[in-house]
């Protein structure tokens, strides 16, 4: 019996018809295995529709995209778990602290993936760290430490890291396993390294303040500096007002975008109790933000480490911060970085909280970038420890360790960064009367209530916060105001005392600048000092602090410290007007 051909021409189609959709099958499933395309000089997923990447500025097509991390054909580095680095490798790292200690890994080449997942090149334990947490990958002939992304950050000495040019000594710590960079190899020049990579040096502060084209603004002295930006007091040309000027000196595209950010925010925000945000814009290339000018300084100059605060202030501060937070989270903002360097103190006006550049709108949809800290770890949210989604509350659990400190002259949480992080997400804080036994029961039991682990617990609303301490509105604060008219005297107030203690400049290119010095002490190097000094290392000394006592150590520099005219060797004890010589740069300690 044959088969008429009428009847299989159905067959064929449908065989036909089969044949496509698998093709189309095989089609799709092949494009979705297939490995991103990102970008060969910082290898962040390329942009649709972009020739050039946005974050390094390097040309797509220059080369074609490397292979994805986790591909064999990357060779990644020579490692052997357990043995010690050939004795000719120049560049090495040192496992000093975890469950590796005392193995050693050479670097040569390409990427070192590190993570708790087994398929890295260095497994590391603990809780701490990420499954993929940071990589190392060499670039023009530099390793370059970079953050994946990882829950609870990436460190290198004791500062947490985007990206990060490794230099020998350097103490790299991904949750509780410290490893130190050690190479041979003479450092050479990194001006050819993307900024995102080597960060633009910081702006010049002298006396003679490097100026920009504000328009109708011109700045005068400087009020303080950070790791990302400097303030400065300026005036008005149109009406000679005196204003405040926020300059960025930080090439990474993510701070830049949060700077941006900041003035967006605050510009949206009209309360007594927040910072007038007057103006923002960019100027020589450089982004700023022109805000009202608070004569009064920040709460951390008002604030003793050891010492606690008079309960009439602390109510007081505390009780107007919450004013500001319970505006800005009805206008669906959440601060995200209360600390006492962000709460200022106007002579007239009382609070001003300041500084909405990683603030959140509960609106948007939640946008980070590698490694970026968001938030500070002493002050940091139990929400933000976890890596959990931040909310009002968390800005009240912030403040509450404001309160805390000011209760108690210290910290809940005590201990190096990730230590704390840690003790955020574990520990329950000590009653603050057990320091200081005046503290009034309604304030106690209000601090412990805003630093309970479960948010539902907190105070749901920052004025119910404030009725708990017992604040009353239009309670006036009695501040003097910090002399800031001569850069010399910068950091005095009307009594002729220092707010705090500093570091004067004496001699050198930044003579007459003041470095004010809080609790915690703080790292110097070439970039805070004299960027052109050469004599100077990156990382040259670290002035440290411990119960209201000021000491100096060097940091192994190449040239050395001298502490009145005597090279240091050990850690020494700073007395008033104690003179440190770091190459052509002289500071007079002041209390």
């Amino acid at each position: 019996m044959s088969l008429d051909s009428s009847d299989s021409t159905p067959l064929i189609i449908i065989g036909a018809l089969g044949l496509v959709a698998l093709c189309f099958l095989l089609l799709i499933v092949g494009m979705l295995l297939r490995p991103p395309r990102v970008c060969p000089q910082c290898r962040r997923k390329q942009i649709a529709g972009k020739s050039v990447c946005p974050f390094c500025g390097a040309n797509y097509s220059s080369q074609g995209s490397p292979p994805p991390l986790n591909s064999t054909n990357s060779q990644p580095v020579d490692v052997v778990s357990g043995q010690s680095a050939s004795i000719d490798s120049t560049a090495r790292l040192e496992w000093i602290q975890g469950q590796g200690a005392g193995q050693y890994f050479s670097l040569r080449n390409s990427i070192l993936k590190l993570g708790r997942s087994k398929e890295n090149d260095i497994a590391l334990d603990g809780l701490m760290v990420s499954r993929f947490h940071a990589e190392i990958r060499l670039q023009d002939g530099f390793f370059i430490l970079r953050d994946l992304d990882s829950t609870n950050g990436s460190y290198v000495n004791d500062q947490r890291i985007a990206e990060h040019v490794l230099e020998p000594g350097d103490q790299i710590q991904i949750g509780e396993n410290l490893l130190v960079f050690r190479s041979d190899a003479r450092q050479k020049s990194r001006s050819h390294l993307t900024p995102a990579v080597s960060a633009m040096p910081a702006v010049p502060l002298t006396p003679a303040v490097r100026q920009y084209d504000l328009k109708t603004y011109q700045m005068t002295h400087t009020i303080g500096s950070g790791g990302a930006a400097t303030v400065f007091r300026g005036v008005s040309l149109i009406d000679r007002s005196t204003v405040a000027i926020k300059i960025l000196h930080e090439a990474d595209p993510f701070i830049r975008e949060k700077f941006v950010q900041e003035g967006e925010i605050g510009k949206s925000l009209q309360h007594p109790r927040i910072a007038k945000i007057i103006h923002y814009g960019e100027a020589d290339g450089v982004l700023y933000i022109i805000m009202e000018y608070v004569d009064g300084g920040s709460l951390r100059q008002r604030l003793s480490h050891g010492k606690p605060t008079a309960f009439d202030f602390t109510r007081a501060v505390i009780g107007q911060t919450c004013e500001a937070l319970a505006y800005a989270h009805s206008r669906n903002v959440i601060h995200r970085d209360i600390k006492p360097e962000n709460i200022l103190l106007s002579t007239e006006g009382g609070v001003k909280l300041v500084d909405f550049g990683i603030a959140k709108l509960t609106t948007a949809s939640s946008k980070t970038s590698t490694g970026i800290r968001l938030g500070t770890p002493y002050y940091m949210s139990y929400e933000q420890a976890c890596g959990l989604t931040v909310t009002p509350t968390s800005d009240i659990y912030a403040l509450g360790i404001v309160l805390y400190e000011m209760l108690t002259g210290q910290w809940p949480f005590q201990g190096q960064p990730l230590e704390v992080i840690h003790k955020h997400m574990t520990e329950t804080p000590v009653s603050p009367r057990q320091f200081n036994p005046n503290v009034p029961p309604e304030m106690e039991a209000a601090v412990m209530r805003a630093l309970d682990k479960k948010a539902e617990r907190r105070f749901q609303n920052a004025m119910d916060f404030a009725r708990a301490i017992g604040y009353q509105p239009n309670i006036k604060i009695s501040v003097a105001p910090l002399m800031l008219g001569d850069s010399v005297r910068q950091g005095a107030n009307v009594s002729g005392r220092l707010a705090q203690p500093r570091l004067l400049i004496i001699a050198g290119r930044n003579r007459g600048r003041a470095i004010p010095l809080y609790s915690g002490g703080v790292v110097l190097g070439r970039n805070d000092l004299d960027p052109d000094d050469q004599r100077i290392s990156r990382k040259h000394l670290q002035i440290g602090e411990h119960s209201g006592e000021f000491t100096a150590q060097d940091l192994d520099s190449m040239n050395g410290t001298f502490v009145n005219g005597q090279k240091i060797t050990t850690t020494v004890r700073l007395r008033e007007n104690d003179k440190i010589q770091v190459g052509q740069t002289i500071l007079q300690f002041q209390v």
